[in-house]
This record gives structure tokens, sequence and C-alpha cells, in this order.
């Protein structure tokens, strides 16, 4: 009887020992669920330094033609034989030929070509010998200026021009009966003087024809109206200038460059047109010897959460994982996706030898390498590995975490391409206002934030690039 009993007994620990170990083996995974919860999504505006170049092209066509039209064919006239020490001559000189400009680093080489009529002769009248006796002739030269050009603190233009000599076309020659007289160090004196006359008329007539000024202010302001880039997302640039430089002036041939550098704060907003106050006083110059190119603008892509459970259901779901050596292993059969802040939660139900949930939590990054949606630093929430941690250790420090990090890559190159060319179509030959015409080019992006909403996920990216601004009556 007592060993019937022990037998009876011993079957008894034997059945709730397999028992008690096949509910361990199956024990079901419930841990607490990560609050859902998203962060009140306000995408910031994206403020950034950059610098907007403007091309300064000055064409010497116009600045002959000023400089003809108010110098008149007629420069200079003297008709007394009294003057200069009674020099028994007569003078009066006009332009040749219309005045020719051209440019050399910082200078304008100028010029004046010259026709010459003279009256000279002999008056005498002394021990009742009376003699007098005048004769005319006319002559040719080509008198040389050279203008340094600079442009002061206040925008005004400014040329400093003197004389650069002159040589001769035909020297001028006056016969009187059997006497010649050569008159070419008379006439040289004369025209070294008015040089400096005619020089005076050229600063004033360059200086007025170079004011700058208004189309600068002109452009100043344009410039601070905000620019749609991004139709689809409303996205709008914001310019504000703060600082003006430039290049010294360059002139080659027909030509006068130099290169304007607006220093501004470039800001990228989303939703309605900015609102703006127009500051309208340009600042003073500032000159420099180069001047740097870099705009920042926002870029935005959008993943839905319905799309990224998506990839990750075309990776994992109803698929089996051999865990620990083939030890263990384990069939997802749920996938699900929400907030939690900053974070993303992975809800993914399990089978095989361990089942039940697990949760587990990263936060979304833009890898600007592969244009794609990653997840950072993705692990097992805390309530999650603490139960794993006691139930199935194997799975809280296996790759399983590993391969699903690796598969949440969501290609975003086609939104970003597509929002890139959209911005791309909008900074070239934009007429951002009458005369105001923009051009620029995207280059590298750079990560911004991740924002996290109840129905997607919004990555925010910086587009370096250059930006050009060309403005009527200063760009050619």
């Amino acid at each position: 009887m007592f060993q019937r009993s022990r037998g009876v007994v011993f079957r008894f620990l034997m059945v709730f020992a397999l028992s008690v170990q096949l509910f361990s083996c199956n024990k079901k995974l419930n841990p607490v669920r990560p609050e859902e919860k998203y962060n009140e999504v306000k995408i910031p505006i994206q403020r950034q330094l950059s610098i907007i170049n403007v091309p300064i092209t000055i064409s010497i066509a116009d600045v002959e033609n000023q400089i003809n039209s108010r110098l008149k064919d007629l420069l200079y006239e003297d008709n007394s034989l009294e003057d200069n020490g009674g020099d028994n001559f007569l003078l009066k000189v006009w332009k040749r030929e219309p005045i020719t400009v051209k440019a050399l680093q910082e200078s304008f080489h100028i010029t004046v070509p010259l026709r010459i009529w003279a009256k000279g002769g002999l008056q005498l009248d002394k021990l009742g010998i009376n003699i007098s006796e005048f004769k005319e002739t006319e002559f040719a030269l080509n008198v040389h200026f050279i203008s340094k050009i600079a442009i002061d603190q206040n925008w005004q233009v400014r040329t400093q021009t003197s004389a650069n000599g002159f040589d001769w076309v035909s020297k001028p020659v006056l016969k009187i009966g059997f006497l010649e007289f050569p008159l070419a160090s008379i006439a040289g004196r004369i025209v070294g003087k008015q040089q400096d006359r005619l020089a005076k008329q050229i600063d004033a007539q360059v200086e007025q024809k170079l004011d700058i000024k208004k189309q600068v202010e002109q452009g100043w302001q344009l410039l601070q109206q905000p620019i749609l880039l991004f139709k689809p997302y409303n996205i709008w640039l914001k310019i504000m200038p703060s600082e003006l430089l430039m290049t010294p002036v360059n002139g080659q041939g027909k030509e006068v460059k130099a290169l304007l550098g607006v220093k501004a704060y470039t800001e990228t907003s989303i939703g309605q047109k900015p609102e703006i106050a127009v500051n309208p006083v340009i600042p003073p110059l500032t000159i420099v010897k180069q001047i740097p190119d870099e705009v920042n603008i926002g870029l935005v892509g959008e993943v839905s959460h319905a799309y990224a459970t998506k990839v990750l259901q075309d990776n994992f779901l109803n698929k089996n994982f051999t865990l620990s050596e083939g030890k263990y292993n384990i069939t997802l059969t749920s996938i699900d996706l929400y907030g939690s802040g900053e974070n993303l939660v992975i809800k993914a139900g399990l089978t095989g030898s361990v089942e039940g949930i697990v949760y587990l939590k990263g936060k979304p990054y833009f890898d600007t390498t592969s244009q794609s949606l990653v997840l950072q630093n993705l692990d097992y929430d805390l309530d999650t590995k603490n139960k794993l941690l006691k139930t199935a250790s194997w799975l809280a420090k296996g790759k399983f975490v590993q391969k699903m990090q690796e598969a949440f890559k969501i290609p975003l190159h086609k939104q970003m391409n597509q929002a890139k060319e959209l911005i791309q179509a909008n900074l070239t030959d934009k007429q951002i206002a009458k005369g105001i015409v923009l051009n620029g080019q995207l280059s590298e992006l750079i990560p911004g934030e991740v924002f996290i909403t109840p129905a997607s996920i919004i990555a925010t990216v910086q587009a370096k690039g250059k930006v050009q601004v060309k403005v009527e009556g200063l760009s050619k």
C-alpha cells in the first residue's frame, strides 16, 4: 500500500514539474504599454545666417554715352590775342571723335580725341614799323586721362580723374612768309592747362551716371519680401538683410564688375505667409577682398504611420526568427506604431519560444547618406526589458532589436528630390519683384529635427546652396 502511494505521488510530482516547465516556457509577456503622447508639433522657423551674392556689372558704353552727351563738341575757345601774356594766339578745341573709355582693374582709361584750330602771327608797331600778319592752322591730338573708381560708405560712386598726357596726331605748324613757327609747345601748354578742367567735367559726369544708391535701396527693400519656395507644404523663405559687403571694383575692357554680398538671416517657415516689417535703411558699405556664398533653406519630408508600419510588416510579419544559435525561435504576429513624445514606439506581438507583446522605443532621424528615415538607439521599453530579463533573457540580449533597427529604413529620397526640384525651380530665374531676379543652386543636405504627429513622422532637412540676386540697373 505504501509503495503504491509513493508511485502515485511520484507521478503527480512529475506531472506538476512538467506543467510548471511548460507554463514557464509559454508564459505570456504583458508589459505596461508606454504612454501614447504627442508633443505640440510646431515646426520651428529654421533661421540661418546666409550670404546672398548680388553681382554688379556696369557697362562702359553707358559711361561713354553719358560723357559724350554732356561734353559738347566745342570744348574750349580762346578769342583773345591779348591774354596769356599777349601771346597773339587764338584757339578753338573740338571733340574730333567720340570720347572712348576702357576699364582696367580699378581705373577708367579715357581718351579724348581733339581737333584744334589755331590762329597766330606777328603784330609789331614800333619805331614806325607796323607789321601785322596772322595765319590759321588746324591739327589733332589725343588727350588721355586716368580715372580712379571707388564707392564710399554712403554708396556714392567717387572718381578721381587726372591727366595722363597726350599724343599728337598731327603737329601744328604756322607759316608766315618765309618763317615757320612750331606751335606744338604753345598748344601743348594750353591743352595741359585745359586737361584739369576736363578732368573735373569727366568726374561730374561719371559720378552722375554711376549713381547706384537708388538701385541698392530698391533691391534691399524688395529682397525682404517673403518668397514661396514649395507650395504643397507652404514653405516660405524670408530674408532679413543686416549688412552689405562689396569687393573692390574690377574693370576689364568694356565692363566694370564688383560683387555685392548681402549678409542676412534667412528663415524657412511652413504655413501662412510670414509677416514682415521692412527695414528701408541700407547700412554703410563695407569693402572686403572676398565674399563667401552660402544660403540655407529648409526642406520637409513626411511618412505616415501606416506606411512605416507596412515597411516593418513586410520585413517581419509572420516570419520565423531563430535566436541564440537555434535554441529559440519567435514569429511576429502583429506590428503597430505610435508616438511617445520624441520617441517612436513599436508594438510587436510574438509567438514561439515566448509569447505576448514587446514594446521598443527609438528616436526617428533623417540619414542624409541614404536619404532615409531611420531609428536611433532603438531598445526595449524599460518595463518590457525588465520582464524579458526575468522570463526570456535570451530575447533581451539577442539580436532581435538590431534586426528591427536595421529593417526600419523609410526611403525619403523621392520626396526630398521632389521638394528639392520644386524649390530649385523657384530659385531659377525667379522674379521676386520687378527688376529683381533670384537664382540659386541647392547642394548639401543637413539633417534637422524630426517630429512625430498622431498620423505621421515629419523630417526637416537643411539644404545648403548658393543664391544670387540680379538687380536691374546693377547687374547685366
